[in-house]
């Protein structure tokens, strides 16, 4: 298959920069048992990709006993608990990958988290302080797999979508990124369907890793590894 060229590199965030996807599960029943609910009706995986407002709406159509909670707000502040307490852990070569990529591509972010949780990735990580462009939950009405988010972050950095890839772990936000005319790359590492990911990419990676030391698995893209010591 032969790409478009690539003139835009854009991510999203929780499980594609980050392993922070898995604590999803662990936010979903923490809520649930502070109203009382013993057992979640809804996988955490679905909620992958998705604004605190879409995930909210999810868990309270399975739980109709919810209806006057704020699911969303409950599951943001418990996700962000989560990780005041144990912090980021990277998807292995993400740093490197990055830091290679922006000297020569313009690198944008589509997260459906909210910006706060932008801001503390680039205190952690300050290479990622180096994105053109941020789009967040908070900036969209619509949530992944609506390709608003992708298509605001493309018009913010001058770029046509069709020039730009996409790299994504949830189904949500590969659907997202297809329906925006993005190329994309399945990150695998935290997939709860992997082959579901590869079915709607035009590329799969496991992590950043083999991306770094074998470059033809992301064909188009001119990465060259950070010097040492930036």
């Amino acid at each position: 298959m032969t790409s478009p060229a690539v003139d835009a590199v854009l991510f999203d965030m929780d499980g594609t920069l980050i392993h922070t996807e898995h604590h999803t599960e662990n936010v979903v029943a923490r809520v649930l048992l502070s109203h009382g609910v013993d057992e979640a009706k809804v996988t955490p995986g679905d909620l992958y990709g998705l604004t605190w407002a879409a995930a909210g709406s999810r868990v309270k159509a399975a739980h109709p006993e919810l209806a006057e909670v704020d699911v969303g707000r409950a599951l943001m502040e418990a996700f962000a608990d989560v990780l005041d307490r144990e912090g980021l852990r990277l998807i292995p070569g993400s740093t490197d990958f990055f830091e290679g990529l922006q000297r020569r591509l313009p690198v944008g972010l589509c997260t459906s988290n909210v910006r706060a949780e932008v801001a503390r990735l680039q205190r952690e990580y300050p290479v990622f302080s180096r994105l053109r462009a941020i789009v967040t939950g908070e900036d969209v009405r619509r949530s992944k797999p609506d390709p608003e988010g992708y298509l605001k972050l493309a018009e913010a950095m001058k770029i046509a979508p069709e020039r730009c890839m996409v790299f994504e772990d949830s189904i949500a936000g590969l659907q997202a990124a297809r329906a925006a005319g993005m190329q994309t790359v399945a990150v695998l590492h935290g997939s709860p369907d992997p082959a579901a990911a590869q079915a709607i990419s035009d590329h799969a990676i496991d992590d950043y890793t083999a991306a770094i030391d074998d470059g033809p698995l992301v064909p188009g893209l001119p990465i060259t590894r950070p010097s040492t010591g930036a």
